[in-house]
């Protein structure tokens, strides 16, 4: 067979790059209920070795006791966030009608303004449908997602402890593996340290505003910032439609929102 050109090459290469890329695509999506708790477990993993490292080596512990000591101590962790977020989802469910008539009156307080400047739009029908909007459902669906995510914690932590478990840390360590392991986790520790911090600070001062879901609110803005820039700005948005509904005046909601 005649052999290939250097353009023949490049686009034989380039035509099994896209191929692989879209089989590995297809693969992970497929696959993704098992993926994504290994990926989670991986980064969990790196937080909780250096936990169990300190437990073997300073305080002679074993290892799988230094194991079970550390997952135990994140499972609290996990089981707070999810008690915190379902109370204050619950507490959504139960004020649903009062937060509906609310939306109702700040919809029809617009209104007013813009019958007043002479635009006559169908405020009748807008306000049906605001008073027809699904809160209690969406508010169940939110349950529904967090009670999801803490059924998966059982697999993680399975995964978590074939990784923890694994690891040597008496093993010597060098050369690209020994600068990519510091790296990865100097970046974790930092990354982790800033979005607590957001969180608190958020937490916090939407708490001092006396706004409703001020937890939740918190809790998520320490997620949302690991997705990097539109996380924050998404993060700053979630609180605006509750202040709306929630405050009778406009002040508190820019105070929410600086």
């Amino acid at each position: 067979m005649p052999a290939f050109t250097t353009e023949q090459s490049r686009l034989v290469t380039t035509s099994l790059v896209i191929l692989a890329a879209i089989a590995a695509a297809a693969a992970l999506a497929y696959t993704r209920s098992i993926m994504v708790p290994f990926v989670l477990a991986v980064f969990i993993s790196y937080l909780v070795s250096p936990v169990v490292d300190l437990l073997q080596l300073r305080f002679r512990v074993p290892r799988l006791a230094g194991v079970f000591v550390a997952l135990l101590l994140g499972l609290v962790a996990v089981a707070l966030l999810a008690l915190l977020v379902t109370t204050s989802v619950r507490g959504l469910l139960s004020s649903a009608d009062v937060y509906q008539e609310k939306l109702a009156d700040l919809v029809a307080r617009i209104f007013g303004v813009l019958d007043r400047m002479g635009l006559d739009l169908s405020q009748q029908s807008f306000l049906d449908a605001v008073r027809r909007l699904p809160i209690a459902s969406f508010a169940q669906r939110t349950l529904g997602t967090v009670v999801g995510i803490v059924s998966k914690v059982g697999l993680v932590t399975i995964f978590v402890i074939y990784l923890v478990s694994a690891r040597r840390p008496s093993a010597p360590r060098g050369g690209i593996y020994k600068e990519m392991d510091a790296k990865v986790r100097k970046y974790l520790v930092t990354k982790i340290t800033a979005s607590a911090a957001t969180g608190i600070l958020v937490g916090l001062i939407l708490w001092l505003f006396r706004l409703d879901l001020a937890l939740v609110f918190g809790i998520t803005a320490f997620l949302l910032n690991f997705v990097p820039s539109i996380g924050s700005i998404v993060a700053t948005l979630l609180p605006l439609p509750i202040a709306l509904v929630q405050y009778d005046s406009l002040w508190p909601v820019l105070g929410v929102l600086l």
